[in-house]
């Protein structure tokens, strides 16, 4: 297991821990989105020429994403150009026109945080098994 990790400039998901950087945030962006805050800075995370990091102070457009249910605990996460975010190991890019074995993430549920807003959150850190790593569902509700 490989967990991805908030690094400002670049997620990279190459961590074999979960500490505060490897936690994101996860809020409900509105029609069907969800918007993600990095552990490192609490920043958004945005796509920037096909770039994913987490360096935005406020939601935009490139800040919204969406999750799309791969079933057993798996999921991909599209960007606001239709694109899908690809693990790369030392960066994520969000390029991909489908899903394959690099575009597929695991979360899995800390729990939820004490949210500020009227919006749900929950600390979700994310990982990307290696190409023959494990495929068992690693969701947990609470």
């Amino acid at each position: 297991k490989k967990w991805c990790s908030d690094l400002g400039r670049k997620v990279s998901c190459n961590r074999p821990w979960i500490k505060a950087w490897e936690k994101f945030v996860v809020e409900d962006a509105g029609n069907g989105k969800i918007a993600l805050r990095g552990g490192r800075r609490k920043k958004y995370c945005t796509v920037s020429r096909k770039k994913f990091k987490c360096s935005s102070k406020r939601l935009g457009k490139s800040e919204k994403f969406i999750v799309e249910e791969l079933g057993n605990g798996q999921i991909a996460l599209k960007d606001s150009k239709g694109k899908y975010c690809t693990d790369e190991g030392r960066r994520i890019k969000c390029n991909a026109k489908k899903v394959g074995a690099w575009e597929t993430f695991f979360p899995k549920l800390q729990g939820p945080t004490p949210a500020k807003k009227k919006k749900p959150q929950m600390i979700c850190p994310f990982f990307r098994p290696h190409k023959r790593g494990p495929k068992e569902p690693l969701c947990q509700d609470g």
